[in-house]
C-alpha cells in the first residue's frame, strides 16, 4: 500500500469514527471510539515521521551517489592513459 492510499485509509477511519460518535448508537461506545481516534492519529503521525525519514534517506542517497561519481572521475583522471603504464620519459629516469 503506498503512502497516499495509507493516509486516505486513516482519514476514512477517522471520518467513520466521527460519524459513529455522532450517531445515537455511537454515543454508547464513546470511550472506545475515542481510543480508535487516538490510535488513528498516532498511526498518522508515525506515518508522517516515516515518510520524512524516507525522504531524507533518499536525498542522502542522491548526495552519496553524486560524491561516488565525483571520486570515480578523480580516480580516472589519476590513471595513466592506456599503453603508458610502464613508460616514463628520459627526464623521469633516475641513475
Amino acid at each position: 500500500m503506498n503512502v497516499i492510499n495509507f493516509m486516505g485509509a486513516i482519514k476514512d477511519i477517522t471520518d467513520l469514527t466521527i460519524k459513529l460518535l455522532n450517531s445515537k448508537e455511537g454515543r454508547k461506545f464513546a470511550t472506545q471510539i475515542a481510543m480508535i481516534q487516538s490510535l488513528a492519529a498516532t498511526v498518522q503521525s508515525e506515518q508522517a515521521a516515516i515518510l520524512d525519514e524516507y525522504t531524507e534517506s533518499q536525498l542522502e542517497n542522491l548526495r552519496l551517489a553524486k560524491r561516488i561519481a565525483e571520486l570515480e572521475a578523480q580516480q580516472n583522471d589519476l590513471k595513466p592513459p592506456p599503453g603508458d603504464e610502464g613508460m616514463c620519459s628520459g627526464s623521469d629516469r633516475r641513475n
